[in-house]
C-alpha cells in the first residue's frame, strides 16, 4: 500500500463476544519502500472496549536493536512509528469487549510518501479468551 488510511489486514480479525476478555498476541514484520513514510498500526472494528491495553515494540532488522516502544490504549487511535525500511512489530496484551462485534488490527504508511509497504508473509494475530 502507498496509502495512509489504515486499512484492515486480511486474517487479522475476530469476532469479540460482550462482556468477555481477550489476550492478543500480534508480530507483523513490514517493508517500507522509503523509510521517511514511516508506519502506522491500530486496533479497530466494530466492537466497543471497556478496556483496551496492548503493549508494543518495534525490532529494527538493519541493527537488531528495539528501535521503539509505546502502547495502544484505545481503538481506532494509531500508534506512528517513522523507523527503518524493514522490522518487526510485537504486540501484546488485553482487549475487554464492551458491545459485541468485530475486532480488526489495521497498518499503513504514516505518510502519503512515494515508497509502499508491505506486510511480509509470517505474519501472525494469535487471540484468545482470557483466563
Amino acid at each position: 500500500s502507498t496509502d495512509a488510511t489504515l486499512a484492515n489486514l486480511p486474517g487479522f480479525t475476530f469476532d469479540g463476544i460482550a462482556g468477555r476478555s481477550y489476550d492478543i498476541d500480534i508480530t507483523f514484520i513490514y517493508f517500507l519502500q522509503t523509510a521517511a513514510d514511516g508506519i502506522r498500526f491500530a486496533i479497530s472494528g466494530t466492537a466497543t472496549f471497556s478496556a483496551l491495553r496492548i503493549a508494543y515494540e518495534l525490532i529494527d532488522w538493519s541493527t537488531a536493536t528495539i528501535f521503539s516502544v509505546g502502547q495502544i490504549t484505545a481503538n481506532d487511535t494509531a500508534a506512528t512509528e517513522a523507523v527503518t525500511t524493514i522490522a518487526t512489530v510485537h504486540l501484546e496484551g488485553t482487549a475487554v469487549i464492551d458491545a459485541a462485534g468485530t475486532v480488526t488490527f489495521q497498518a499503513a504508511c504514516n505518510s502519503n510518501g512515494a515508497g509502499t509497504m508491505s506486510i511480509v508473509a509470517g505474519s501472525v494475530f494469535e487471540y484468545q479468551l482470557a483466563q
